[in-house]
């Protein structure tokens, strides 16, 4: 699926300004939401040098806590506190290396025997269900129902996923710019007065939560932000979950 906002591969996107919370229905709200998915869909890819880079320099903490104060989100205290810590160096300097980023992710998404948390829809289902199920039995990449239905739902909005993204429909980064995109054309819709449009977004974003992230993105973000692996992770979890409670 094409990106919905001006981000590279690996990089957080740019804040609004200004950063008091926005009126619920203000097009801007929905702006930021637009944002807010993207943002998490970016970085649970790999991690690059850019998020690194962002991390270390303050900026990812600057844009996460601006876009949340824009969408009156309540981040757990003292849980995010410790990890906004954590991650610029208890004071000193901030030391996050991209080589343990992405051994975490690995830990977390990619590891090759069983990862700590699926971030496929249908395998995350799967395992909810049938904790001691085998792979064999795990429904199939690509092809599984849920993904599927996923890839219906990206087609009758008119988008396809970017060649560039070799995933399933179902992932939770796919899942995430979907959102994103269906958000931020309900603020252009808005801006522009066309309400009728904008209730048609409506019908596709309330279907899609329905059938897909709410069945699974509060379970998916709090595994994350239980998981311990690093405070990065434990950080995108906390903000994951009170993003799905507010969708």
């Amino acid at each position: 699926m094409r990106p919905a906002g001006p981000l590279s591969a690996d990089a957080p996107p740019a804040g609004m300004r200004p950063t008091e919370t926005l009126p619920p229905e203000a097009p801007e709200h929905f702006q930021a939401k637009a944002e807010l998915c993207q943002f998490l869909a970016t970085v649970l890819r790999l991690p690059g040098d850019l998020l690194v880079e962002g991390i270390c320099s303050g900026a990812f903490e600057n844009e996460l806590r601006d876009i949340a104060d824009q969408l009156g989100l309540a981040l757990p205290q003292p849980e995010a506190e410790r990890c906004f810590r954590e991650l610029a160096g208890e004071g000193g300097p901030c030391r996050v290396t991209l080589a343990e980023i992405r051994h975490a992710h690995t830990s977390l998404f990619t590891h090759p025997e069983k990862p700590l948390v699926a971030p496929y829809e249908s395998l995350f289902r799967y395992w909810e269900k049938h904790p001691g199920g085998s792979y064999g039995e795990a429904p199939r990449m690509f092809v599984s129902p849920v993904a599927m239905d996923a890839e219906r739902a990206y087609r009758e909005a008119g988008l396809s996923r970017s060649p560039e993204v070799n995933e399933p429909a179902d992932h939770i980064s796919v899942e995430l710019e979907f959102l994103s995109r269906l958000y931020s054309e309900k603020a252009c819709l808005l801006l522009e007065g066309r309400l009728d449009d904008a209730a048609g977004v409506d019908k596709a974003l309330a279907g899609f939560l329905e059938r897909h992230i709410g069945k699974w993105g509060a379970g998916f973000f709090e595994r994350v932000a239980t998981s311990g692996v690093h405070p990065f992770y434990r950080l995108v979890g906390l903000v994951g979950t009170a993003l799905v409670a507010a969708l």
